[in-house]
């Protein structure tokens, strides 16, 4: 167990608003990892109207070496709640995790952190996670290895990020030097550029000035569920709304930060093909229209699924086909 006077290696952060059912879990898998080294988490649950409050003030006061709950505040926001975390934070190290998501294993964060040890020239490590469908209970081991969504190329995180096809980086794995962090990464700033996200924009802003590494594990489960901001299979607005700033964010850093491989109207296209497919499951008419006039196919395959969605006779087999 930690003690208050010892600095911890590590930092977890755990952000939760409204998790009453989930956040008993999250905090028990970081809790259960086995490490010769101190850790701390600091949780930062946000204004909930139910008993998440409740119950991480239980934890805090059964593990008061551990868990440093944040002061109860008004609700702040996602972005608020986190960089107001990571300021409190002491540790060496950054990992974090949202309260209806979970960490696997019990030896996974003392592997992330024993590969930084010994490799200074790398600031982030992140790996593969499950995927729990919370509409059916439908558990996908490996998600990204499955889909074949791997970041591979270690120095070319920024253009794999911009790509036609990013497979990002899940926040709910990663550790990260967090000198590193303070040093590139201003928080509170992407919320005056009215980002919604904190780790699109922190993985291309650390991409210009350290390495990242790829661990094949699969480290945590993340919980998908219809009707998040990056999830939304029928508010096709909602959809919209998240993916625009996600190109906004993309769009800002590439003005920032030129690359040779990475052109604007590229970075379009993708959100555009994007919107094309949440439009169509959502079945939103205007929308469609919209995007697939906007969208240029690059590939034949992509050029046959806009056939494909065009066809009346093939497009209710299609919609059975991206709705699985």
């Amino acid at each position: 167990m930690n003690n208050r006077n010892t600095k911890p290696l590590v930092s977890v952060v755990v952000t939760t608003y409204n998790q009453e059912r989930t956040i008993a879990q999250t905090l028990d898998s970081i809790l259960s990892q086995r490490c010769d080294f101190t850790f701390e988490l600091v949780l930062g649950e946000d204004c909930s109207t139910d008993s998440t409050r409740s119950i991480c003030e239980r934890y805090a006061a059964q593990y008061p070496d551990i868990v440093r709950l944040m002061p109860a505040a008004p609700n702040k926001g996602l972005l608020r709640n986190y960089a107001d975390c990571v300021a409190a934070c002491e540790g060496k190290y950054l990992a974090g995790c949202a309260g209806d998501d979970y960490w696997n294993g019990t030896d996974f964060l003392a592997q992330k952190v024993d590969f930084l040890e010994a490799n200074p020239d790398y600031g982030v490590v992140h790996t593969d996670h499950d995927i729990l469908h919370m509409a059916d209970g439908r558990l996908e081991k490996a998600h990204r290895k499955a889909r074949r969504q791997i970041l591979h190329s270690e120095d070319r995180v920024f253009v794999e990020l911009m790509g036609e096809d990013p497979s990002g980086i899940a926040a709910l794995t990663m550790l990260v030097r967090l000198d590193l962090l303070r040093r590139y990464v201003d928080l509170y700033r992407y919320m005056e550029l009215g980002f919604m996200m904190e780790d699109l924009p922190t993985w291309l802003e650390l991409s210009q000035h350290t390495k990242f590494k790829y661990l094949d594990i699969s480290s945590a489960t993340y919980r998908l569920a219809d009707g998040s901001a990056c999830n939304n299979s029928t508010d096709f607005i909602k959809s919209e709304r998240f993916y625009k700033n996600s190109l906004n964010v993309r769009l800002w850093f590439l003005e920032r930060y030129p690359h040779p491989e990475v052109h604007p109207d590229k970075v379009r296209n993708s959100f555009y093909r994007q919107m094309v497919y949440a439009a169509f499951k959502a079945r939103h008419s205007e929308g469609f229209r919209t995007y697939i006039r906007l969208w240029k196919p690059l590939s034949c395959k992509e050029r046959i699924v806009k056939i494909l969605m065009h066809t009346p006779g093939l497009r209710a087999l299609y919609r059975r086909h991206v709705l699985q």
